[in-house]
């Protein structure tokens, strides 16, 4: 890739190489474990993915940008690995395990705009769960407890942003962008795809993105 200074500049073009190798490295280590679904309970298959469901839906009503939801299913992802099978059939707790990542995940990438503890119950509310502001604290120190403060997991669109500059300027290449992070974010709900690490799902999504729209041969 060419370090072309017309391009955004917050990509950092000159710390390039060093920031993709840790983030290799981190896709890596923050994995979750892909056997762990398969040591869960049937019907916590079903729990996970309407957890997901949940938090795409959150992301959307409080404008959340796209990183901190792959992070947080990262995040949920890896505390299921950990927390107890007895909590695996739980759907209160698995619900809120769910929030509480997604806002862990916010505070991470965001760092500014997040919401406040109580726009998170009154939305889990709606959603038919009544939580204390409280109960969210607890839940915040114990997953981060368990994960070890380790939170910065890459997720794929990093490497999503990385090959589609190899894409050039077209007019459709905000097309090949859409379908691509739209089949990133779908692959969120099956669990079959936690063996495959964010960089080759974002390739493979480019992949799919360019051959539908017909883009067959790159530019560079």
């Amino acid at each position: 890739m060419d370090r072309d200074p017309s391009h955004d500049q917050t990509l950092m073009m000159e710390y390039e190489d060093e920031i993709f190798s840790h983030c290799r490295e981190m896709e890596t280590t923050l994995q979750p474990d892909i056997g762990y679904l398969e040591r869960m309970p049937e019907s916590a298959w079903a729990h996970r993915m309407h957890c997901i469901e949940i938090m795409t839906e959150t992301r959307m009503k409080m404008r959340i940008l796209p990183e901190p939801l792959f992070l947080g299913v990262n995040l949920f992802d890896r505390v299921l690995n950990k927390i107890s099978r007895k909590f695996h059939d739980n759907k209160m707790v698995l619900v809120i395990t769910s929030f509480v990542c997604l806002l862990i995940a916010a505070k991470f990438e965001q760092r500014v705009g997040c919401m406040r503890l109580r726009e998170y119950t009154r939305l889990m509310g709606q959603f038919g769960y009544q939580v204390e502001v409280t109960d969210f604290q607890l839940y915040e120190r114990e997953i981060l407890r368990l994960l070890d403060y380790r939170v910065g997991w890459p997720g794929p669109l990093p490497f999503l942003r990385r090959c589609l500059r190899g894409d050039g300027d077209n007019d459709d290449i905000i097309y090949v962008r859409s379908i691509t992070r739209f089949i990133l974010e779908l692959v969120l709900l099956d669990p079959r795809f936690l063996i495959y690490k964010p960089s080759l799902q974002a390739a493979a999504a480019v992949y799919i993105s360019r051959w539908m729209m017909g883009r067959t041969e790159w530019v560079r």
